[in-house]
């Protein structure tokens, strides 16, 4: 027996769990934002902008649009922790250099 409801009532149960794990991703990427200064502003509005679009896409969008939405969130974290790792380097950098530059003045 073939059942149109049911069919309905999987895929949206479907856009639930999509929709979960996105809200999951924006706030982990809003948390990781927070470190950078830099970018507050213009971030916080585009993580609005996506917010929006993801639940519009859940009332209105199929599927297939949800999980492209998920995957770009997953690309965006990926490449904050790329550019997370960068600046604590830099920030090691910059701490051996400020010892050097002190044992140097020392040595004077």
């Amino acid at each position: 027996m073939f059942c149109p409801q049911g069919k309905q009532i999987k895929e949206l149960g479907l856009k639930v769990m999509i929709m979960k794990d996105i809200k999951k991703r924006l706030i982990e990427i809003k948390e990781k934002m927070r470190g950078i200064d830099s970018l507050d502003k213009k971030t916080e509005k585009l993580l609005q902008d996506v917010t929006s679009l993801a639940h519009e896409l859940a009332h209105k969008g199929s599927k297939k649009d949800l999980e492209n939405v998920r995957k770009t969130l997953k690309d965006v974290q990926m490449l904050l922790t790329v550019a997370e790792g960068e600046l604590g380097r830099e920030e090691k950098r910059e701490k051996k250099t400020l010892k050097g530059n002190e044992k140097r003045k020392g040595k004077r």
